[in-house]
């Protein structure tokens, strides 16, 4: 149960803070117009007769061309583009009205977000496809290590007393273990749509991005033994 329960939370920390490592391509003869609003409520300020926090709007103008992106999510609701442009990084945050889908199941997960709701001249349309593949299982020997606890005790050469304490140390060893290698691929596809009231919409272009994920999940810890063969951190046993 305690290593079900640690998978859980690992997991959930992979879903909530992901990143996509892509760009974005501009058609030929297009240009995609980004607004960007750069909080300032936290910006340094030493005058006096500041008044009132302030955001800087900058317009980002990318012409036909390609741009280094990356597509940032630290929630389910709440993601962000960095774009590089110039040899300079501006940063795009969005929040959602609604859930993005869960990516980490595998399948083709579509996505929808409006230029209204991106606050934007354009909006996303696209998907992210997840495979996931499981290796047989493997047994091996892994290192591995604990915090150990030894009681102290010491005499004082000058008044004979005796002080003792609890003194701490890290041990090494080996363990045998039972796991399987989880891999996991994104494929991220995309159109950057212009907002128009006709049933036909304009394509500004694309951003696509691919990422690989891969982890072990554990069927069985043995006891973590010393260089003198004695348990230093126990088994996690088998999951059933």
């Amino acid at each position: 149960m305690y290593k079900i329960i640690l998978s859980i939370i690992f997991i959930t920390a992979i879903s909530s803070c992901k990143t996509f490592k892509g760009e974005i391509n501009v058609d030929r003869g297009k240009s995609l117009h980004i607004k960007i609003i750069k909080d300032s409520t936290f910006a340094d300020n030493d005058d006096e007769n500041f008044e009132d926090d302030f955001d800087e709007e900058i317009n980002l103008n990318l012409k036909s061309g390609t741009y280094y992106t990356a597509l940032n999510f630290s929630s389910n609701k709440n993601l962000s583009l960095d774009i590089r442009s110039d040899s300079q990084d501006y940063t795009l945050d969005i929040s959602l009205r609604r859930p993005f889908p869960d990516v980490e199941k595998a399948g083709k997960h579509k996505f929808f977000f409006k230029s209204k709701e991106l606050k934007q001249s354009w909006g996303l349309k696209g998907s992210v496809k997840t495979k996931i593949h499981y290796s047989d299982l493997i047994k091996d020997v892994e290192y591995c290590s604990a915090e150990v606890r030894t009681w102290v005790c010491e005499k004082n050469k000058k008044n004979k007393k005796k002080s003792c304490k609890w003194v701490y140390d890290t041990e090494y060893g080996n363990r045998d273990v039972e796991y399987y290698n989880k891999t996991t691929n994104y494929k991220v596809f995309a159109n950057i749509i212009k907002a128009a009231k006709s049933p036909k919409k304009d394509i500004l272009g694309s951003f696509s991005a691919r990422k690989t994920e891969n982890i072990k999940i554990y069927e069985y810890e043995s006891c973590c033994y010393n260089y003198y063969n004695r348990c230093i951190r126990h088994s996690r046993g088998r999951r059933h």
